[in-house]
């Protein structure tokens, strides 16, 4: 979905504009990530590792087309946690529309500043935020102590469409793209959205340490997660208290995407609802041995691992609900830049959002059965 004129990929058929197939679900832009002249719609998007390079790559040249569409006068603001990318397509891509007077304002990581990608964004953009365009580089997080692990976008105008926002789990790296599965989904015409994302973009720029900074907002049918959240509580593991099992003809499915699995209240959970009678399955890459060890003893809980070393692995962030949530039956994505390990919840800059989408919710599935099968 993330541009209005797209291709289907390879075994996916576009009916009426909803994208069915279990290989791929990632429409791509006809004209390549040098377009000038794409129009974004609300929707998700793809990379397929196991596919062409224009698939594997399908993330970036998604947020690059935008990037290239944005006109002079407009703002483009985005907090990256690492860019190395490959050639410096992206990097010179902000480049050049900071010089044709597009506001150009980014957020980095120390940790990853010392890539050529990086260290051309902030030596052409400067680090002035009097000025148009700015970059900042946080140093062991923004709000955090850890790192600013964000992966957004925001598009204040562009191919004709208002308050874009893009939320990855995908760096901007050579490995996310032909190596990784990631994600991103787009929201557009959604100024509630945006605007929240402003304010939050806006505070990470301060760089200044705040451990209990954990926010919510909502917009329309999506609810948004900032961390970090100090003290007690766990946000995954309280947004599956609200997940209802339904019945045993028609048993809710839990479908759960995670790069790395650390936390032990979120397994407990998970396996207290398979053993509650919900269908729950799990592709992952890193799990530790406690969430691991509570799993395993679980009934009703299906897991697959993409580990460390093989072709693929999983670095997407994201858990599926299809039934009963908060006493609806409903269709519903968690998605952003957390895994469920402890720094993500205590000490990184992170972003989670929870959307309410029919739509967005089988593309996400149809992305996780092509894992599942990889």
């Amino acid at each position: 979905m993330g541009f209005e004129r797209v291709r289907a990929a390879a075994v996916a058929v576009v009916i009426s504009g909803l994208t069915v197939g279990l290989l791929s679900a990632t429409p791509v832009a006809q004209a390549g990530p040098d377009a000038t002249d794409v129009v974004p719609v609300t929707g998700a998007v793809f990379n397929d590792p196991t596919g062409s390079v224009e698939e594997q790559y399908a993330i970036r040249d998604h947020v690059m087309g935008l990037v290239n569409s944005t006109e002079s006068g407009e703002t483009i603001s985005m907090s990256l946690y690492n860019i190395t990318d490959d050639e410096r397509v992206f990097a010179d891509a902000l480049i050049a529309a900071a010089d044709r007077g597009v506001n150009v304002r980014v957020v980095l990581e120390a940790e990853n500043a010392g890539s050529g990608s990086a260290e051309a964004i902030v030596e052409h953009l400067g680090t002035d935020q009097t000025a148009g365009s700015w970059a900042v580089v946080c140093s062991n997080g923004c709000h955090g102590t850890n790192i600013n692990h964000n992966k957004f976008y925001l598009f204040s105008h562009v191919g004709g469409r208002s308050n874009v926002v893009v939320q990855s789990s995908a760096n901007l790296t050579i490995s996310n793209s032909r190596s990784y599965w990631n994600n991103a989904v787009t929201f557009v015409d959604n100024a509630e959205l945006h605007g929240a994302y402003e304010r939050y973009f806006d505070d990470l720029a301060r760089d200044r340490k705040d451990d209990a900074y954990y926010t919510t907002f909502h917009a329309g049918e999506v609810k948004g997660y900032h961390f970090p959240r100090s003290g007690a509580g766990d946000t995954v593991a309280n947004t599956l208290e609200n997940v209802d099992c339904g019945t045993a003809d028609d048993p809710t499915r839990i479908r759960v995407g995670m790069w790395y699995f650390g936390r032990t209240a979120v397994a407990q959970e998970l396996a207290r609802l398979g053993q509650s009678g919900c269908r729950v399955e799990i592709v992952y890459t890193d799990m530790l041995p406690e969430p691991q060890s509570v799993l395993d003893a679980a009934s009703n809980v299906i897991m697959k691992q993409l580990p460390e070393g093989g072709d693929h692995i999983i670095h997407s962030k994201y858990y599926l609900i299809d039934g009963p949530y908060a006493d609806v039956d409903r269709k519903v994505v968690f998605t952003g830049s957390p895994n469920f390990s402890g720094r993500a919840l205590r000490v990184n800059d992170e972003t989670m959002l929870r959307i309410y989408s029919d739509e967005i919710h089988d593309q996400y599935v149809a992305n996780f059965e092509a894992m599942f099968a990889d």
